[in-house]
């Protein structure tokens, strides 16, 4: 017969009852109350057993004092040996007896379950020993050694029957235990719900301050797009970007007439390294061109530097000092005619372009606080974008928690009524 079905016989003497409504924090009281007498008849047998357990624990340390006054005549090593043995045996059996002395009364479940434990644990160590340990104590201390483990079999028999009165004898105090246990681990998820509800109202205020936040940066970013000033200094920044992709194009042109002469150049350069063919000037300008064509250009006076070079490098032609392939030569020419007009037009044009913008940039610093102003409202709204996506991740988490604490609680309200019911035979509701 179980544990279940021993209380179920000892429960019909409880009266059928209508499905009772308990709170959850009034469980253990209500059970102390519904068994208070099978209680406490269950801790007087327990205290009852315990009492003797403890005094047969003291029978086995007198025992083991009478074995540890006897001694042995002999001097050879077998007497030496089992001397020996008595003495480790005695020592451990006297320290595990003195450990069950002073113990607290017992008052529940766990107790009880635990001095069982106890108990059952001490008694095998105590007959712990090898086949020549109890050899040499059987055979050299008889009538001592026989005292000692009457007196282990005695404590060893009422722990037994204290093993089968656990089993099935002490349903409302285990029932009383797991309640008190389970209501522990309900007050502690009550607790977590608590700092989950306030992280959560914590989260929302957030939330919402962040949003009404978002919404007055809103407003103030739309104002401040439809206000004169800014359309001033949007129509402002579109002539710049129009006036800074007129100079790309102006450069571009620019170079794409000047560095077609590139290769006759370099080799101009060689020649005037092995002789004296241009004036120092004339050497440096050169230099630089090949380095940083487009700034060398745009310098005053390089339209002459060029017409010079370019002559200089057509009278080598002729001298056949210096050999050009045909369209080399030909794009020679082309520039050179290009020197008088195309070229100071492209530079004039330029400079014109890059004072006009010089202008418009001077002119946008009045503008800067808009500038400034409309960079804030938006890396503001950025932020306050990012703060509310990780706000709402984190609610979601919370949530999470909550609904599997919520579970949790369910699971273990569900599970007592089950576990009282299917002990006591009597139909319960826990309320919260």
């Amino acid at each position: 017969m179980g544990f279940l079905d021993f209380f179920r016989k000892k429960s019909k003497d409880v009266k059928p009852q209508k499905t009772l409504q308990v709170h959850v924090l009034e469980l253990p009281e209500w059970i102390k109350k519904t068994f208070n007498d099978q209680i406490k008849d269950i801790l007087n047998t327990a205290r009852k057993m315990q009492k003797s357990i403890v005094k047969g624990f003291s029978d086995v340390k007198r025992s083991c004092e009478s074995l540890e006054k006897s001694d042995l005549s002999g001097t050879d090593r077998i007497h030496s040996a089992a001397r020996m043995v008595k003495e480790q045996f005695v020592k451990k059996t006297i320290k595990l007896s003195e450990s069950f002395q002073g113990l607290q009364s017992i008052d529940n479940y766990k107790n009880l379950k635990e001095f069982h434990d106890q108990v059952v644990s001490a008694l095998d160590a105590m007959t712990d020993v090898t086949q020549k340990q109890a050899f040499l104590l059987s055979n050299y201390f008889r009538d001592e050694i026989n005292q000692v483990t009457e007196k282990i079999k005695s404590v060893r028999e009422i722990a037994d029957s204290l093993g089968n009165f656990i089993e099935f004898d002490t349903g409302p105090l285990y029932l009383l235990d797991v309640v008190r246990e389970k209501i522990k681990t309900y007050q502690r998820l009550k607790n977590e719900l608590k700092l989950l509800e306030k992280e959560k109202s914590d989260l929302e205020t957030k939330l919402f301050e962040i949003k009404e936040s978002l919404q007055q940066q809103k407003a103030s970013l739309q104002k401040l797009l439809e206000s004169d000033e800014y359309v001033e200094f949007e129509k402002t920044e579109k002539e710049i970007d129009k006036l800074n992709k007129t100079l790309s194009e102006i450069r571009e042109k620019l170079l794409q007439e000047v560095t077609s002469i590139e290769k006759p150049f370099r080799k101009l350069e060689y020649l005037a390294n092995k002789d004296y063919i241009l004036t120092k000037d004339q050497e440096w300008f050169l230099t630089e061109f090949l380095e940083k064509p487009f700034e060398t250009i745009m310098l005053d006076g390089s339209e002459e530097f060029l017409e010079d070079i370019l002559t200089t490098i057509d009278t080598l032609l002729k001298e056949n000092k210096l050999a050009l392939k045909t369209q080399e030569y030909k794009r020679l020419k082309e520039l050179l005619n290009k020197l008088e007009s195309k070229i100071p037009q492209l530079k004039e044009l330029y400079k014109r372009t890059e004072a006009e913008l010089k202008s418009l940039q001077d002119g946008m610093k009045e503008y800067s606080h808009i500038s400034k102003e409309k960079k804030h409202l938006e890396d503001s709204l950025k932020k306050g974008e990012k703060d509310i996506k990780s706000i709402e991740e984190d609610l979601e988490n919370v949530k999470k928690k909550t609904e599997s604490i919520r579970n949790e609680i369910k699971g273990i309200l569900k599970g007592l009524e089950s576990e009282i019911t299917e002990v006591t035979g009597i139909k319960i509701i826990i309320e919260e």
